[in-house]
């Protein structure tokens, strides 16, 4: 059976749902809570995509939902789990409302106690009989995606929830309610953890989840996102204010970007051409060459480094050297000790004896610089030198910028994991990402929460790597013999004046 998860839909239409759906075939809609009274009725209703599907929209309500959004699981062919579980031969759906009010803490309308939450799924696990078991959670376990920001940084997850992931039966809990760590998944025993909560602001793109249940587990297929204006936003560079300023000039699809003029696309022919070349990548399903004779520093030192969410506490700081088969790692989870940690990465980086430091983006130098302002050193010179001018290979280089000044993929997005997974580079904590490996340092520098350090070595060191990775392969298109070019600019056609014929 294929599940389709969404949660927290707060800002978003009915209709980038039922285009997810229509892509990804679901036989079952599940969603975990929040704003639920917006699909209730009218032309925003989820009724019409439930009866659509197989199994229907099955789900529950979130803690800032009250009593009478419960009317949008009342419409043809959606089911609330709150009142009784889904049943299938051998899979029970069941589901947990609200936020939990531990210690006082939650905030909303619907919040529970422990003793309530317990109760609530002894009975649905009594009507589940001897099924194996997903729960559909507004609220993550405790301690797994929970790490919000929105009111200072807590762990706001439910203890209950956490207990209950440990459980035999127990194959999944698809959740919500902490946007920062939506759109992940972590694994607790034999327990599938994901969050599917999307950001609720103006034009975020809806985050979801695909799942198979093959009568013995529950797999994770994928996690995506769907934007408004989803066509457009393929491009990279082109966001909300961009998308629809180009739908006001006509500009529908990817095919219209790229037969469009430089006017109607940017303020400048390089951008134009840029927009058109990553435009082209997606419609003719290859690289788009945008500068041919880009060039790389061949003495660059990588730089990677792991923080908590503060980002002015990096424990983990991944380096190497261009071409050095091995990466060094010096660590230290004591930030009370980062001071002597920041001293152990300078002198690793003055003893390579190069004149060039690149990472994937600007994070990481601002995070090393930051962490050296907090603990009272002077920045090094290396390390400064990122606010200049790259000039005759000296300097910090934005692999990131770089990539994208070089050449355009036909992918959504250019975070390194995807840019490294389309050259063929394999990660081996194919799951693991920067906002979970933070929210585990967060929560360790906060309680003392211990977590997997080897797991983040390892995915640390691949950062490092993928980075080398990818500029090599970069480098290889351009030299290729069948590498296509973008084209010069297009000029908008001049407007010439009608010659009006004058008689005396």
């Amino acid at each position: 059976m294929r599940i389709l998860a969404v949660s927290d839909l707060r800002v978003h239409d009915v209709s980038l749902l039922e285009r997810v759906a229509e892509r990804t075939s679901p036989d079952l809609i599940v969603y975990a809570g929040d704003d639920a009274i917006r699909f209730a009725e009218g032309t925003n209703s989820w009724s019409p995509l439930a009866r659509r599907t197989r199994y229907g929209l099955v789900g529950v309500l979130g803690n800032d939902c009250d009593g009478r959004h419960a009317i949008a699981f009342e419409q043809p062919g959606c089911h609330n789990l709150q009142l009784e579980p889904k049943l299938f031969d051998d899979l029970a759906i069941l589901g947990l409302e609200g936020a939990p009010q531990d210690d006082g803490l939650g905030l909303g309308s619907l919040l529970y106690s422990p003793e309530q939450a317990n109760a609530h799924l002894k009975k649905q696990r009594a009507t589940a009989g001897n099924r194996k078991v997903l729960l559909v959670s507004h609220a993550p376990p405790k301690g797994i995606l929970d790490t919000s920001r929105r009111y200072g940084t807590d762990s706001i997850g439910s203890h209950v929830v956490r207990a209950f992931a440990e459980k035999p039966r127990v194959r999944a809990i698809v959740c919500g309610h902490v946007h920062l760590l939506g759109g992940n998944s972590e694994t607790v025993k034999r327990c599938l953890v994901v969050n599917v909560a999307s950001h609720d602001v103006p034009d975020s793109p809806l985050r979801f989840a695909v799942l198979n249940w093959n009568g013995s587990k529950i797999e994770l297929i994928e996690h995506g996102i769907e934007h408004s204006f989803a066509a457009l936003r393929l491009v990279s560079g082109i966001g909300p204010a961009g998308a629809a300023r180009l739908r006001g000039s006509g500009i529908r699809s990817l095919d219209d970007i790229v037969k469009a003029d430089d006017r109607t696309l940017a303020r400048t022919p390089v951008a134009a051409r840029s927009i058109r070349a990553r435009a082209r990548a997606h419609v003719e399903k290859r690289p788009v060459v945008i500068l041919p004779e880009a060039t790389f520093p061949r003495d660059a030192v990588i730089v990677d480094v792991e923080t908590s969410f503060d980002k002015d506490d990096p424990w983990l700081i991944g380096v190497k050297a261009w071409g050095d088969p091995e990466v060094t790692q010096i660590e230290d989870l004591n930030a009370a000790r980062h001071r002597s940690l920041l001293a152990k990465v300078d002198s690793t980086i003055r003893r390579l004896k190069r004149r060039c430091f690149a990472s994937w983006g600007s994070f990481d130098p601002g995070s090393l610089e930051a962490s050296h302002e907090r603990v009272g050193l002077e920045i090094p010179g290396w390390l400064a030198s990122r606010h200049g001018k790259f000039v005759d290979e000296q300097g910090w280089i934005d692999t990131y910028a770089w990539v994208r000044r070089v050449v355009a993929l036909p992918i959504e997005d250019y975070s390194i994991k995807t840019v490294a997974r389309y050259f063929n580079y394999k990660y081996p904590e194919p799951n693991l990402n920067g906002v979970i490996v933070g929210a585990w340092y967060s929560k360790y520098r906060r309680d003392g929460t211990t977590f997997d350090v080897e797991l983040v070595r390892r995915y640390n060191r691949a950062d490092v790597e993928a980075v080398e990775h990818v500029v090599r392969a970069v480098q290889a298109l351009l030299t290729a013999p069948n590498a296509f070019v973008e084209p010069p600019a297009k000029a908008a056609q001049k407007r010439t004046r009608r010659k009006v014929r004058r008689f005396p």
